[in-house]
């Protein structure tokens, strides 16, 4: 159950969804989360999310019960970077 939940379940929606289709920019820093997307452009607090789940592919910032950003693992040019957004992530949001 665990694995259709985390794994199969976002792949689905993913793909079926035509916006997740579209190039947007998140950018993470110290104080906020900024997210531009053609004419919509969001500056997120840190405490909008509560919980942080991670799978093989996917980072998972969550915001409510089925409410997450999901963040794909592979625009991170290398491990070091990955890492050091998991640093950051973890830092900022409760467990």
């Amino acid at each position: 159950m665990v694995f259709v939940r985390i794994i199969v379940v976002p792949r689905i929606v993913f793909k079926r969804q035509p916006n997740f289709k579209e190039e947007y920019v998140v950018s993470f820093n110290e104080e906020n989360i900024i997210f531009n997307a053609g004419d919509i452009n969001s500056t997120i607090s840190w405490d909008y999310y509560k919980e942080i789940k991670e799978s093989k592919e996917f980072i998972f910032l969550k915001y409510g019960k089925e409410l997450h950003t999901i963040i794909p693992k592979r625009v991170f040019r290398n491990k070091e970077e990955l890492n050091e957004f998991k640093s950051l992530i973890k830092s900022k949001i409760n467990k």
